[in-house]
């Protein structure tokens, strides 16, 4: 009996120092990744159990996915091929299992690598394993990853039904952290216009609420707090609304963040202004606007300007109101932007039709009809563009699809023309029939208004522009260049070494390094400069007008700035870098082959060190 203890003692003291021995390579390759990488071979050289030998590579794989994707694949298919000449079981031996398990590292690295619909395949064979349900790890893992996919192309049903199933998984098995992970992106999918199931995101809203606040965690607590007031909004339940924003603003004044601060004061003003009470909307907008100028966000002080104008119109101030839309009207001429030129033209056409002035209120109104259906064109163009990416696998139904969309552009183009001919036919007439009709059209245009709510660019995380956004921006930027024969820099960000702070300290601490290192980035940037995120912990510079120093300069400068940044929510001395890949306009044919550029210099900044900017050299 005494000697199986003892057994039984030095069994656990090995599978100790083996788990103590993984962590370190994984930490040693967080900090240098050829120093990692040859510590978790030399780790799988004393290993003699195929099954900690296997356990060993999956970290490795997961380890070098993100940033080395290419690695990660290749160590999949080496490990899966046949041989005999491996001590580590191939796929003729290796358990189904794990099989599955370096098939789901093989998806993630190909999404990394731009491959999604190769990612989708491999995530789909696995879902369709019985074996899934012996690692609710691997199952939530693949289900949430799929989920994303899906949320991506707009399959919005299929991203839903994931989400709800790998939530149930979480709950079965005790998991918290991955609960209110899944709790939060489920709410978000369900808040989200096209999907418009506002009663259902509300419950795991406050679930994910509950969880932060059970932590003392201030940050997710105001955002909670806040998608819980936004989603109240759409509802229409203004006095719920009203309720938990002034919740989140009263968290993020304890938190002493004034960019939030204001944003949060902008959005309490919205509501008070709907809810009849637009005196006390101008103050906060006021508070602000102030502090937007202080900063100088001028694009978000003209989102003020714009929104303490239709708090000015609700108390009959007509000339502040039209001092407001006129200063916005100035920057969004100088930054284009139909969606917010479209809500101008809207808003001075109802200034001129309130003081009595129907002709150009008439005048205003078309030129809002003429950027609605430009918008209505615009979405078209990127519902197009997602149904053609479906097409390989779902031909029938992307068909259908992209001809009711065609339908629905053609009918809504005949509803404008018919509105057009109706409005020059009453400009002919009297005063009376006039006014009546303008307010037909605005009633029609609160419609139209809800039905692009969809078009939001914004990434809801970071505030940043999306990736969508993004490109537009860089595609009109380019076509600038070449008109003006200047000069257009870009750098291709990511941080370093992300996925180790998720696994490490949970997605929470992720989403805050996403969203701290992106403000930080935002308001390091001159006034020209355009940023947006356009992957997990991928971000996208545009410098226009800027040559090749000037812009290492500046990626240089970034690193310093996010390198310099505190992490007191993470851990004591925790330090966050960036690598920064940086490509000048020269002779490149399209703006993919300089964006390739700057990825390929931000691949050997990660490959000399990580937190450091490296310009592309041919």
């Amino acid at each position: 009996m005494l000697f199986g203890l003892l057994c039984w003692s030095q069994a656990s003291l090995s599978a100790e120092t083996f788990q103590q021995q993984l962590n370190a390579a994984e930490q040693l390759f967080s900090n240098d990744a050829k120093a990692g990488e040859a510590a978790f071979l030399a780790l799988l050289q004393q290993q003699t159990e195929p099954e900690q030998r296997l356990k060993v590579q999956q970290l490795l794989c997961w380890a070098l996915a993100p940033a080395q994707p290419a690695a990660a694949i290749a160590l999949q298919q080496k490990l899966l091929a046949p041989s005999t000449a491996e001590v580590t079981p191939t796929s003729a031996t290796m358990p189904e299992l794990w099989q599955l398990r370096f098939q789901l590292c093989r998806g993630y690295a190909e999404e990394q690598r731009g491959e999604n619909q190769q990612a989708l395949d491999i995530y789909h064979e696995i879902l369709k394993s019985e074996l899934k349900q012996q690692d609710p790890e691997l199952h939530i893992r693949a289900l949430s990853l799929r989920a994303e996919q899906y949320a991506r192309t707009g399959e919005y049903p299929k991203a839903l039904a994931d989400f709800q199933q790998a939530l149930t998984i979480a709950a079965q098995h005790n998991d918290p952290n991955a609960e209110s992970y899944l709790s939060n992106a489920l709410a978000n999918l369900y808040a989200d216009p096209a999907v418009a199931d506002y009663q259902d995101a509300i419950p795991l809203y406050q679930r994910t609420l509950a969880y932060h606040r059970s932590r003392n965690n201030l940050q997710d607590e105001a955002t909670a707090l806040f998608n819980l007031g936004s989603t109240f909004e759409s509802m229409g339940d203004l006095p719920q609304a009203l309720t938990y924003l002034q919740q989140a603003l009263q968290v993020e004044l304890q938190r002493q963040q004034p960019d939030d601060i204001a944003y949060n004061q902008r959005s309490i003003a919205i509501v008070l202004t709907k809810s009849g009470r637009a005196a006390e909307a101008v103050v906060l907008l006021d508070q602000a606007i102030a502090h937007y100028r202080s900063s100088n966000n001028l694009e978000f002080l003209a989102y003020c300007q714009l929104s303490r104008a239709v708090s000015y119109k609700a108390l009959k101030q007509w000339q502040q109101a039209a001092d407001d839309l006129a200063a916005a009207a100035q920057y969004f001429k100088a930054n284009p932007n139909a969606r917010f030129e479209a809500r101008l033209y809207k808003e001075f056409a109802d200034l001129q039709a309130q003081r009595g002035d129907w002709q150009s209120a008439f005048l205003l109104q078309q030129q809002q009809l003429r950027l609605d259906v430009q918008l209505q064109q615009q979405l078209l163009d990127q519902r197009t563009s997602a149904l053609k990416t479906q097409l390989q696998t779902e031909q029938i139904r992307s068909d259908k699809e992209l001809l009711q969309q065609k339908n629905l552009l053609q009918q809504q183009q005949l509803q404008d023309a018919e509105q057009l001919k109706l409005w020059q036919m009453i400009a002919l007439g009297c005063a009376v029939l006039l006014i009546l009709t303008l307010l037909v059209l605005m009633q029609r245009q609160r419609k139209l208004s809800r039905q692009l709510a969809d078009l939001a660019l914004l990434d809801e995380l970071t505030r940043l522009p999306n990736r969508r956004h993004t490109v537009a921006m860089a595609e009109q930027l380019w076509q600038q260049s070449s008109g003006n024969r200047t000069n257009f820099t870009v750098l291709a960000l990511d941080i370093d070494f992300f996925k180790k702070i998720n696994d490490t300290f949970g997605h929470q601490a992720g989403d805050l390094v996403l969203k701290k290192v992106a403000y930080c980035l935002r308001f390091s940037l001159r006034p020209q400069d355009k940023i947006g995120r356009v992957g997990g912990e991928e971000f996208l510079i545009l410098l226009p007008s800027t040559e090749q120093h000037q812009a290492l300069e500046i990626a240089r400068r970034l690193c310093q700035e996010v390198a310099a940044l505190k992490w007191p929510e993470l851990q004591e001395n925790q330090q966050v870098t960036l690598s920064i890949g940086v490509a000048s306009r020269q002779q490149q044919s399209d703006l993919l082959q300089l964006w390739h550029q700057a990825d390929t210099a931000l691949y050997q900044a990660k490959h000399q060190g990580r937190n450091q900017a490296v310009l592309f050299s041919s």
